[in-house]
Order: structure tokens, then sequence, then C-alpha cells
């Protein structure tokens, strides 16, 4: 795998997620965002501490792939869960 590609990465933390192992799919993810800021990877990464119930590191992900992409609404929706199952 090329370490400094972040598409490599990114497909990496797709089959992680895939696998339902959101952990090691957070920590490509990551590794892609210090590689290349992408709203893709943002919400790839949200949804990842999503599902790890980590709510508020989502919520931080989906405003920041918001702003840098606010005409998806696939982030506005996966936003909305978070806070929809957000205990505040």
């Amino acid at each position: 795998m090329n370490e400094k590609s972040p598409a490599a990465h990114n497909n990496l933390g797709l089959s992680y997620f895939e696998k339902g192992e959101y952990t090691l799919a957070i920590e490509h993810y990551a590794k892609a965002l210090k590689l290349e800021e992408t709203s893709v990877h943002y919400n790839n990464r949200g949804l990842a501490h999503y599902h790890n119930s980590a709510l508020e590191d989502a919520k931080k992900d989906f405003n920041k792939a918001i702003q840098m992409d606010d005409n998806d609404p696939t982030i506005y929706f996966n936003r909305g869960n978070a806070y929809l199952n957000s205990p505040e």
C-alpha cells in the first residue's frame, strides 16, 4: 500500500468500517486527512466516530465536512443523526 496516498487510506478505512472495526477505520481516515483534507474523509471519519459512540467527535467531523461542502445532503443527514442520538 502506498502510505502517501490519501485514497489508499480512505479505502482501507472503508474496509475496516464495513467490518465493524471502527477504531481502525478512524485511524486510516485520520491518515487520509493528514495527507488531504476533504469533506469525504471528514464525513467518513464522522460516521466511524458515530458508530463507535463518539458522538461529539462525529459532530465535529460532520461540521467540518459541511464547511468544506455545504451542498452534500448526506453530510447533513449524518450530522442530524449524531445530534438526534446525543444525550443533550
